[in-house]
C-alpha cells in the first residue's frame, strides 16, 4: 500500500515540476523588439527572446574611428565610447545584451551606435587559429611570445611595462579579415597566406587595410604549408622592429618572399567613373527605336517627396516627356506601353515620417521586389543598400543635379546598355533637366 502510495506522490511531483517548467520556459519566452537607429535614421527592428538571437548589419564607422556597439544610451557621447556599456557583439543582439535596458513592462528598446577611436596598444599581433591551414596552435603561440618578448629585452625594451596585445582569429579567411578591419587595432598579421589571398578572399584594401606582405614564413617550424605575415600600419617603430624580427626569424629557406609592399603614395577610392554633364544643350534622346525593338524600359523614382524633390506632377510632367521623346525616336504606342516611369517608397510632402520603408536600404529593396530598373531617379547615395550598391559597378551615377526644389539628386543607372546611356544622357541634358523641374503655368 505505501509502495501504491509512494508512486502516486512520485506522480503528482513530477506532473507538478513538469507544469512549473512549462510556466518557467513560457517566462523566458518573452519578446523584445529591438529598433536599431543610425544617425537618425531606423535602420530595422528585430525580434529577441532567451532562446532567438538577432543578426544585425555593422554600421560604417567615420574615418578614423570603429564601431564598439550598440547602447541604449542617446547620448552616449556624453560619456564617451569606452565609458558606455555595449552589446557584447557588434553583429549579433542577444536578450541578455538588452534586458537590463528594458524598463517596466516595455516590449521594445532603441539601440544606437556607438564610435570611438580604435585602441592603442605598442604592438598587436594577430595569429590565425587555425592549425589545419595555418599551422599555429596556441603552444606554437606560446613560444612565439616567449621569443618575442626575448627579442625585446636585448632591443632595450621592457616588454612587461608595454601593452602588448596577441589575439586568436577563428574562422575562414572572409570573416577573420572582416574581424580584423572591425577591431581596427592589429598592427601585425601572422599566419594567414599572401597578399592576393588578403586582397581577394579577405576583402583587405592593400595600400589601405595593409601595406606590406611577406611570404615562406614558418612559425612552427614542422608545419610544411609556408604561411604569411603582414603589416597593417606604417611608420610605427616598434612595429617595424617586430616585423622585421619576424622575417628574419621565421623566414624558410631563402628568405622572406615579399609580394606586396605599399609604395606610400595615397590610395584613391573606389568610386564609380562620373561621366560629365553635357555642357551644351541636347535636345532628344540619341537612339533609333526598330519595329522589332523591345522596348521593355523601367525608371524608378524616389517616391519620398521631401528628399527626392519629385511631385506628382513632377513626375507626370517627366513621364510624358520621356515618352513623347521616345516617339521621336521612332517608338510605336505599343513599344511605349512597354515603358514604365514608377514611385516607390511612396511618401508625398507632410504625410508624417519616414519609417523603415521609406529610406535608402527600403528604396532598394522595393525596387529589387518589383523586378529591378534601369534608371533611379531622385536618390543621392545608395552605400546603404546592398542592392543598389552594386548598381555602381554595373551602371553609370551622374553628377549633382536638381529634382523640383531639391538641387543635390543623382541618375544612376543599373547597367551600360545602349538605351539606358542615351536616355541617360537626355535626362541630363537642358530638356530632361527641365522636365524634372517645378513645372510652372
Amino acid at each position: 500500500m505505501k509502495k501504491h502510495l509512494m508512486a502516486a506522490l512520485l506522480a503528482i511531483a513530477m506532473c507538478l515540476v513538469a507544469f512549473s517548467g512549462c510556466s518557467l520556459v513560457s517566462g523566458l519566452e518573452r519578446d523584445v523588439q529591438v529598433v536599431l537607429k543610425v544617425n537618425g535614421e531606423y535602420k530595422g527592428t528585430y525580434t529577441v527572446n532567451a532562446f532567438n538571437n538577432a543578426v544585425v548589419p555593422v554600421p560604417d564607422a567615420p574615418e578614423g574611428l570603429i564601431f564598439y556597439g550598440w547602447t541604449a544610451e542617446e547620448n552616449w557621447e556624453e560619456q564617451g565610447a569606452q565609458n558606455v556599456r555595449v552589446t557584447a557583439n557588434k553583429g549579433l543582439i542577444r536578450y541578455n545584451d538588452v534586458k537590463d535596458w528594458i524598463k517596466n513592462d516595455e516590449l521594445s528598446v532603441t539601440l544606437y551606435p556607438v564610435f570611438g577611436e580604435p585602441p592603442y596598444h605598442d604592438v598587436a599581433i594577430a595569429w590565425y587559429n587555425k592549425e589545419k591551414t595555418s599551422g599555429l596552435n596556441q603552444s606554437i603561440i606560446d613560444g612565439f611570445t616567449t621569443e618575442l618578448y626575448g627579442f625585446l629585452k636585448t632591443s632595450g625594451k621592457n616588454p612587461e611595462e608595454m601593452d602588448i596585445v596577441i589575439r586568436s582569429y577563428e574562422g575562414n579567411v572572409g570573416p577573420t579579415c572582416e574581424a580584423i578591419k572591425n577591431d581596427a587595432d592589429i598592427d601585425i598579421m601572422l599566419g594567414w597566406k599572401d597578399a592576393e589571398n588578403l586582397t581577394g578572399t579577405g576583402g583587405m584594401k592593400p595600400g589601405k587595410d595593409f601595406v606590406e606582405n611577406n611570404f615562406n614564413i614558418f612559425v612552427n617550424p614542422d608545419f610544411k604549408d609556408p604561411r604569411g605575415v603582414a603589416k597593417l600600419v606604417a611608420g610605427e617603430e616598434i612595429v617595424d622592429l617586430v616585423y622585421d624580427w619576424i622575417l628574419d626569424t621565421y623566414a624558410g629557406e631563402g628568405g622572406a618572399t615579399l609580394d606586396y609592399q605599399w609604395d606610400g603614395k595615397p590610395v584613391d577610392p573606389e568610386e564609380p567613373d562620373e561621366p560629365e554633364v553635357p555642357d551644351k544643350p541636347q535636345s532628344g534622346i540619341k537612339y533609333t527605336v526598330g519595329a522589332d525593338d523591345d522596348l521593355t524600359f523601367k525608371v524608378a523614382c524616389y517616391g519620398v517627396f521631401d528628399t527626392s524633390g519629385f511631385t506628382d506632377e513632377i513626375k507626370a510632367n517627366f513621364e510624358a516627356g520621356l515618352k513623347a521623346a521616345l516617339k521621336e525616336c521612332g517608338a510605336s504606342d505599343e513599344q511605349l506601353a512597354q515603358v514604365e516611369v514608377e514611385f516607390y517608397c511612396y511618401k508625398p510632402s507632410g504625410s508624417g515620417s519616414a519609417d523603415d520603408n521609406t529610406n535608402i536600404a527600403g528604396l532598394g529593396d522595393a525596387i529589387e521586389a518589383d523586378g529591378g530598373a534601369d534608371i533611379l531617379l531622385g536618390a543621392r547615395g545608395v552605400g546603404k543598400s546592398p542592392y543598389l550598391k552594386e548598381w555602381s559597378k554595373t551602371g553609370l551615377t551622374s553628377k549633382e543635379m536638381t529634382i523640383g526644389s531639391i538641387n543635390d539628386r543623382y541618375v544612376i543607372t543599373s547597367n551600360k546598355k545602349g538605351l539606358t546611356v542615351a536616355i541617360y544622357d537626355w535626362i541630363l541634358s537642358a530638356e530632361g533637366l527641365a522636365l524634372l523641374a517645378t513645372p510652372t503655368v
